[in-house]
């Protein structure tokens, strides 16, 4: 029963850590930058709902807010200032203007927030 449990709560960062490292192959598979960095947009937003206890809230941020409340989840501010920052543009961005070492940057950013979220208690 306790492995049940166990499995059972951890089930959304696995799937999460799992489509975010299946995006990041495909990037380096040949893939376009923009459906990927679209892509990671999605997941990390449909992550964060998840395990928000308002996911509804969280539904409805967008730019600074957005990038805030992803900082706000861990002791880092790699979303507000750092390349996180392009998740909140980028994703509408032309596709010339986005390459896909900054869209591995933001995933392996990504991977890492998920990672954190395992250690905390839903908020």
């Amino acid at each position: 029963v306790m492995a049940y449990l166990r499995y059972h709560r951890h089930f959304r960062e696995r799937a999460a850590l799992k489509a975010l490292r299946g995006v990041l192959a495909a990037l380096e598979g040949g893939e376009e930058p923009i459906y990927c960095l679209q892509r990671v947009s999605m997941i990390v937003r449909r992550f964060a709902m998840s395990i928000a206890a308002r996911g509804d809230v969280v539904a409805g941020l967008t730019g600074e807010r957005w990038l805030g409340y992803l900082d706000s989840r861990w002791e880092r501010d790699a979303f507000s200032h750092g390349p996180g920052r392009s998740l909140a543009v980028a994703p509408y961005a032309p596709p010339d203007r986005v390459h896909a070492e900054d869209v591995l940057e933001l995933g392996k950013l990504c991977i890492d927030w998920v990672g954190a979220q395992a250690k905390r208690k839903e908020a």
